[in-house]
């Protein structure tokens, strides 16, 4: 789609204007058709714009020619213009109406029906319209090219090209089929199995008193060094793999497993709560 011309006028930008306004300055018999001719140059200069005669036809055929320059008789009304361009085969009407001491321009695309509009005053505005120098017919030049672009083009580019966008912008697709494995987060897949955890997935475990199986913490507790990435549940042993039972006790007053049960006023940090003792400890 055709970009917007918002750039600051300069002379480069109404470079090729005497040309153009030489080809209608006999044309021309109101100081509305020089406003009209300006809007024309800035489409047909900036934009793109092919004319493809006069009229309001909402169609076109393949047979039509666009044009750089304005039709013959794209003046004759003496109260609107009427003309049709065609612009990456998409179809545009340029329409302006005159009204006691306004002039106001359409700017409307064919197949959407989006439409902007800009109020002009022909008389305060065009100081004549026998010169071919721009600034001499219009002294506020500048100022009404920003005018165009601001409210004749731009509402209309910018609301279409965002609808192109929505039409052809391939949408993100919304499921997560594929995760791929870096040095870095290898913790986050069974390398044996070759299965590969979800990102949502990890530490849910941690959550979940009866989970389906996976880690939790990514670190292995300091008590079970054996809970890894490759640790599944064991509905049997929830807590991890048993610890071994306390070889037979040869002594009835000594105690079984001085590690695991220290006695009473030893100085230790074990909480004697953690794991239950054997069941023959108190036989």
């Amino acid at each position: 789609m055709a970009s917007s011309t918002s750039s600051e006028p300069n002379e480069d930008y109404f470079f090729g204007w005497n040309l153009f306004y030489n080809t209608i300055i006999r044309e021309v018999n109101k100081k509305s058709d020089v406003l009209i001719a300006l809007a024309h140059f800035i489409l047909a200069k900036h934009l793109n714009f092919r004319c493809l005669g006069n009229g309001d036809k909402m169609t076109f055929s393949d047979e039509e020619e666009g044009s750089e320059l304005l039709p013959i008789d794209w003046n004759q009304d003496e109260f609107k213009y009427s003309l049709r361009y065609l612009v990456y085969n998409q179809l545009y009407l340029l329409l302006g109406h005159i009204s006691e001491e306004s002039l106001i321009i359409n700017l409307l695309i064919a197949d959407s029906k989006i439409v902007s509009n800009i109020n002009l005053h022909p008389d305060s505005l065009v100081k004549t319209t026998e010169v071919l120098d721009l600034y001499q017919l219009i002294p506020q030049a500048n100022f009404i090219s920003k005018r165009y672009n601001r409210e004749l083009i731009d509402p209309v580019f910018k609301t279409n090209k965002r609808n192109k966008s929505l039409q052809t912008d391939p949408q993100p697709s919304s499921s997560i089929s594929t995760y791929a494995i870096s040095d870095s987060h290898r913790n986050l897949a069974d390398i044996d199995s070759g299965h590969l955890l979800h990102p949502l997935d990890i530490d849910r475990e941690d959550l979940n008193h009866f989970p389906y199986g996976g880690p939790g913490n990514l670190i292995p507790f300091p008590l079970h060094p054996d809970f890894g990435p490759e640790f599944r549940f064991d509905p049997d042993h929830p807590f991890g793999p048993p610890l071994p039972l306390p070889s037979p006790n040869p002594n009835g007053n000594q105690n079984p497993n001085p590690d695991l049960f220290p006695p009473v006023n030893s100085n230790t940090n074990i909480n004697p709560d953690l794991f239950p003792p054997p069941r023959n400890y108190y036989m």
